[in-house]
């Protein structure tokens, strides 16, 4: 197996190849959205914490035939599962936008180029 090593001259071509459109007339709405990208991504994360922990409390729920708290932590998991959708969609949703705005960018700028 070949062993994989990212090394400086990696991320510096990286930045050679992107920073134009980080640096362009889009790059507000660019960062805005990277930002949100983020934000949701550890929401999503912090949301995964959470549905562990729910884990836990439900299983030890189901082993000592606690009734009441099974059917609280069912309920529970209702919500915990509806804000994990929530955020997990919006966050492929708004990648999917970043994505999109770079395409667009970037073929305005080769047919500018080209032409």
């Amino acid at each position: 197996m070949q062993n994989f090593t990212i090394s400086k001259q990696f991320f510096k071509d990286v930045w050679y190849l992107t920073k134009s459109y980080w640096q362009s007339e889009e790059k507000k709405k660019a960062f805005f959205l990277l930002g949100c990208i983020i934000a949701l991504t550890l929401g999503v994360v912090y949301m995964l914490v959470l549905l562990n922990q729910w884990n836990n409390r439900f299983y030890n729920a189901l082993q000592n035939y606690a009734t009441d708290t099974i059917f609280h932590e069912l309920y529970v998991f209702s919500g915990l599962a509806a804000v994990y959708i929530i955020l997990a969609v919006y966050s492929y949703y708004l990648q999917q936008c970043l994505i999109i705005n770079w395409r667009k960018w970037l073929t305005a700028r080769f047919l500018v180029t080209w032409l």
